[in-house]
């Protein structure tokens, strides 16, 4: 039966903790962008083989704002293999953002509204 497991299986870590997925943009803060990521690694155990097939969707909240506090939720990372979820995990701030100061958060919000109005899309920068 042991092996069997270890014939077939594999497991396999994707991601480590606290390691930065992606940057994104944060409105109205001291800082234009921060780094998102998962707390703790992400580890897997799939078929011998399958590693190529699985597929990592990040979802994140369409518009962040400041202030955003280190291991603030921002969103979610979802693992799949053939259409099937096979691990979520929250994607947090791996690093905090204050708030800017009136004139800047005035701008970013202007900018969103703009942006929304017209693209209807935030994300869009």
């Amino acid at each position: 039966m042991i092996n069997y497991g270890f014939r077939y299986f594999e497991s396999v870590k994707l991601y480590d903790g606290l390691e930065s997925l992606r940057r994104v943009k944060v409105w109205g803060g001291l800082h234009e962008s921060l780094d998102v990521g998962i707390e703790a690694p992400a580890r897997l155990t799939i078929p011998t083989g399958a590693r190529g097939a699985l597929a990592a969707e990040v979802t994140l909240d369409p518009v962040i704002k400041a202030p955003v506090s280190q291991g603030q939720t921002l969103g979610l990372l979802r693992i799949s293999l053939e259409g099937e979820t096979l691990l979520e995990r929250p994607v947090v701030a791996l690093n905090g953002v204050d708030e800017a100061g009136l004139v800047s958060s005035l701008i970013d919000e202007v900018s969103l509204f703009f942006l929304s109005l017209f693209s209807g899309d935030p994300l869009a920068l």
